[in-house]
């Protein structure tokens, strides 16, 4: 199925050395080649099965202490030079970069990422699987199975004007799909994957369809103070915008709730978040980021304490310390997010331990009012559940947690030992994560 990126390779060649003859002082080429699926389905059939591959090259330029960004995604070569002379010209119209920092004059030994790519899988079968589930769904009289299954291979080449060459490539496969009970009654299926024929199809229609199946109806809360347990989809959600107030560069801006909290205890002690780009079978493993700096595990937060920050070479240069192979072209930001299981709880055990309380399976729409203390609100998306008794009992529509980020996962009660890998439409970073149940969350309604 891999596509031959040699062109590539030798056009970021070119390009490289005619960067560096026009006068640039640091250069670095990310080139990627990507081919894509698609399997959607809708209404109970399948219905759209598509193949798409596209290449290109992200350019940074650094030219007289400016900093220059591009993307070309024409790969031909006199289209290329033109955007490198168009983006040199540019920098005659923008001051210098008061954080300008030279890249790093060494050599990288990138690490290879073993299990993240597979080579050959069968889309027949898949899609065959993809039927079976709508069947299953419709067996459990449900009026609509829709969604997707993205299948992504990636290869991703970087050139530095260092010297540093390196590559890795990774597959991605990412499920993602509703039950519908009837219109106002759903159910979302996320999964993420390094291996497309791991991922649990049909036993996540029935799994969940098991727990709409009875719902005849969706009712509302009243805003107040609940015990919640939250799905992996949701907790993934929440932990993405909140190591986003890790990044140095909103640690400057002043629009994070953990300035000067290096090595203080902000989170429940329960809560240990890591990035880990070099784990086997991780669906965001990389060899290196976006400036050529090697990536490498390390802890976000240990046991509730703020472990690090996330540089690139320009904030680690501010900070006085060393990049931690983070950097985005915008700014530093984590590869994968991992909570690591500290309960031997499986999802039943938590809805006993919150007795009474809500289950909140899926959320859009978060939205902050303030980064630099962490209060915002996130929507209910898809159907909810009250807990009574130990049990979710009855459907409901029309919450929003309305709370501060930082304070709510001070009060975590327990987790469950399973996790999940997720990726949601509306975060990039793929999180394995647990159920979680957490007391005394604010709740209002939608509207």
């Amino acid at each position: 199925m891999w596509m031959s990126t040699i062109y590539l390779e030798d056009l970021m060649e070119n390009i490289m050395n005619y960067s560096v003859e026009k006068g640039a002082e640091d250069v670095v080429l990310n080139g990627f080649k990507k081919d894509t699926w698609l399997i959607r389905f809708s209404k109970n059939s399948l219905d759209i099965s598509r193949f798409h591959d596209e290449s290109w090259i992200e350019v940074y330029i650094g030219y007289r202490r400016r900093r220059l960004f591009s993307r070309i995604n024409v790969i031909d070569e006199e289209t290329a030079k033109a955007q490198v002379d168009h983006m040199i010209k540019s920098s005659e119209y923008i001051p210098p970069y008061p954080l300008y920092t030279n890249l790093p004059d060494k050599q990288f030994n990138y690490v290879i990422v073993p299990d993240t790519f597979v080579d050959e899988f069968n889309l027949d079968e898949l899609a065959e699987r993809l039927s079976n589930a709508v069947k299953a769904g419709k067996e459990m009289r449900m009026q609509d199975v829709s969604g997707s299954l993205l299948i992504t291979q990636t290869k991703h080449i970087i050139y530095t004007s260092t010297g540093n060459r390196g590559e890795y490539r990774r597959t991605n496969a990412n499920l993602n799909l509703r039950l519908f009970k009837k219109k106002d009654i759903s159910y979302v299926v996320n999964q993420e994957s390094v291996d497309p024929s791991k991922l649990d199809i049909e036993e996540g229609v029935t799994r969940q369809g098991e727990l709409i199946k009875k719902v005849s109806r969706v009712s509302s809360v009243k805003p107040g103070k609940y015990n919640v347990v939250l799905s992996p989809v949701v907790a993934g959600n929440l932990f993405n915008y909140l190591s986003r107030g890790l990044s140095a560069m909103f640690i400057m801006m002043q629009n994070s709730p953990f300035i000067d909290k290096l090595g203080e205890k902000v989170l429940h002690e329960s809560i240990s978040l890591s990035d880990k780009p070099l784990l086997p079978g991780n669906p965001g493993a990389c060899s290196f980021d976006m400036e050529g700096v090697p990536t490498r595990d390390l802890y976000l937060f240990k046991e509730g304490v703020v472990n690090t920050y996330l540089h690139n070479l320009s904030t680690a240069n501010k900070f006085e310390t060393e990049s931690t192979g983070h950097a985005g072209f915008v700014y530093p930001m984590p590869h994968s997010l991992i909570v690591e299981p500290k309960g031997s709880s499986s999802l039943e055990d938590l809805f006993i331990e919150v007795k009474d309380g809500l289950y909140i399976t899926n959320v859009w729409y978060t939205r902050f009012q303030n980064f630099g203390t962490g209060d915002f609100s996130t929507l209910q998306r898809d159907i909810g559940f009250i807990i009574k008794d130990g049990e979710p009992v009855e459907a409901v529509s029309g919450m929003r947690i309305s709370d501060n980020i930082v304070g709510m996962f001070q009060r975590v009660v327990e987790m469950t030992r399973e996790t999940n890998w997720v990726k949601w439409w509306d975060y990039r970073i793929p999180c394995q994560m647990p159920y979680l149940a957490l007391e005394d969350i604010n709740i209002t309604t939608a509207f």
